[in-house]
Protein backbone atom coordinates (compact mmCIF):
# COMPACT_ATOMS: atom_id res chain seq x y z
CA UNK A 1 0.00 0.00 0.00
CA UNK A 2 3.14 2.20 0.30
CA UNK A 3 3.27 2.15 -3.49
CA UNK A 4 -0.29 3.83 -3.47
CA UNK A 5 0.40 6.25 -1.09
CA UNK A 6 3.96 7.42 -2.79
CA UNK A 7 1.75 7.38 -6.40
CA UNK A 8 -0.37 10.19 -4.58
CA UNK A 9 2.53 11.72 -3.30
CA UNK A 10 3.87 11.71 -6.93
CA UNK A 11 0.09 13.24 -8.30
CA UNK A 12 0.25 15.87 -5.94
CA UNK A 13 -2.74 14.64 -3.78
CA UNK A 14 -0.82 13.46 -0.42
CA UNK A 15 1.76 15.85 1.21
CA UNK A 16 4.66 14.28 2.40
CA UNK A 17 3.21 15.21 6.03
CA UNK A 18 -0.15 13.49 5.38
CA UNK A 19 1.63 10.37 4.29
CA UNK A 20 4.01 10.18 7.53
CA UNK A 21 0.56 10.42 9.60
CA UNK A 22 -1.06 7.92 6.95
CA UNK A 23 1.54 5.60 8.39
CA UNK A 24 1.11 5.97 12.01
CA UNK A 25 -2.80 5.42 11.44
CA UNK A 26 -1.94 1.95 9.52
CA UNK A 27 0.45 0.92 12.46
CA UNK A 28 -2.31 1.29 14.94
CA UNK A 29 -3.77 -1.19 13.05
CA UNK A 30 -7.28 0.22 12.92
CA UNK A 31 -7.83 1.40 9.51
CA UNK A 32 -6.38 0.00 6.15
CA UNK A 33 -4.81 3.03 4.16
CA UNK A 34 -7.74 3.58 1.78
CA UNK A 35 -10.61 3.68 4.75
CA UNK A 36 -7.48 6.55 6.53
CA UNK A 37 -7.46 8.55 3.80
CA UNK A 38 -11.14 8.80 3.64
CA UNK A 39 -11.91 9.27 7.44
CA UNK A 40 -9.02 12.27 7.25
CA UNK A 41 -10.30 13.97 4.32
CA UNK A 42 -7.05 13.51 3.03
CA UNK A 43 -8.08 13.39 -0.65
CA UNK A 44 -12.20 13.50 -2.00
CA UNK A 45 -14.04 10.10 -2.36
CA UNK A 46 -14.20 11.01 -6.13
CA UNK A 47 -10.24 11.17 -6.71
CA UNK A 48 -9.08 8.66 -4.78
CA UNK A 49 -11.88 6.29 -6.66
CA UNK A 50 -10.40 7.33 -9.53
CA UNK A 51 -6.35 7.11 -8.42
CA UNK A 52 -7.10 3.73 -7.18
CA UNK A 53 -8.49 2.22 -10.66
CA UNK A 54 -5.91 4.04 -12.56
CA UNK A 55 -3.23 2.43 -9.88
CA UNK A 56 -4.82 -1.05 -9.68
CA UNK A 57 -6.01 -1.12 -13.67
CA UNK A 58 -9.53 -1.71 -12.87
CA UNK A 59 -12.05 -0.05 -14.44
CA UNK A 60 -13.86 2.25 -12.70
CA UNK A 61 -17.44 1.48 -11.82
CA UNK A 62 -20.13 3.93 -13.99
CA UNK A 63 -23.94 4.90 -13.70
CA UNK A 64 -25.03 2.25 -15.94
CA UNK A 65 -22.96 -0.92 -13.91
CA UNK A 66 -25.01 -0.14 -10.41
CA UNK A 67 -28.04 -3.15 -10.13
CA UNK A 68 -31.20 -2.40 -9.81
CA UNK A 69 -31.36 -5.11 -7.03
CA UNK A 70 -29.07 -6.09 -4.96
CA UNK A 71 -27.03 -9.38 -6.12
CA UNK A 72 -26.77 -12.28 -4.21
CA UNK A 73 -28.50 -10.97 -1.16
CA UNK A 74 -28.59 -14.56 0.04
CA UNK A 75 -25.04 -14.89 0.47
CA UNK A 76 -23.77 -11.47 0.91
CA UNK A 77 -25.56 -9.65 3.11
CA UNK A 78 -26.29 -5.80 3.26
CA UNK A 79 -24.76 -5.52 6.30
CA UNK A 80 -21.55 -7.10 5.40
CA UNK A 81 -21.67 -4.75 2.20
CA UNK A 82 -21.79 -1.20 4.10
CA UNK A 83 -19.35 -2.54 6.52
CA UNK A 84 -16.71 -3.85 3.94
CA UNK A 85 -17.75 -0.87 1.58
CA UNK A 86 -18.45 -3.21 -1.37
CA UNK A 87 -21.34 -3.57 -4.01
CA UNK A 88 -22.02 -6.52 -5.98
CA UNK A 89 -23.01 -5.80 -9.30
CA UNK A 90 -23.45 -8.69 -11.25
CA UNK A 91 -23.00 -12.49 -10.97
CA UNK A 92 -23.78 -15.29 -13.63
CA UNK A 93 -22.56 -19.40 -13.22
CA UNK A 94 -18.90 -18.54 -13.27
CA UNK A 95 -17.91 -15.17 -12.22
CA UNK A 96 -19.15 -12.08 -10.01
CA UNK A 97 -18.28 -8.56 -10.30
CA UNK A 98 -18.08 -6.70 -7.15
CA UNK A 99 -17.23 -2.72 -7.10
CA UNK A 100 -14.86 -1.82 -3.62
CA UNK A 101 -13.78 0.33 -1.68
CA UNK A 102 -10.28 -0.93 -1.23
CA UNK A 103 -8.91 -3.31 -3.59
CA UNK A 104 -5.86 -3.84 -1.40
CA UNK A 105 -8.08 -5.27 1.55
CA UNK A 106 -7.63 -9.15 0.83
CA UNK A 107 -9.41 -10.18 3.98
CA UNK A 108 -12.24 -8.58 2.44
CA UNK A 109 -12.31 -10.46 -1.22
CA UNK A 110 -11.43 -13.92 0.52
CA UNK A 111 -14.68 -13.40 2.71
CA UNK A 112 -16.48 -12.21 -0.55
CA UNK A 113 -15.10 -15.24 -2.56
CA UNK A 114 -16.17 -18.19 0.15
CA UNK A 115 -19.95 -16.22 0.32
CA UNK A 116 -20.04 -16.21 -3.75
CA UNK A 117 -19.13 -20.04 -3.85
Amino acid sequence: MQQFLNHLEGRGLLTPEQSTRLAREMARGEDSAVRALARLGYVDQQSLAVELAGFYGIAPVEDHDWPDQLVLPDRISPRFMRENRIMPLRADSVSLTIAVADPNDSSMLNAVRLAAE
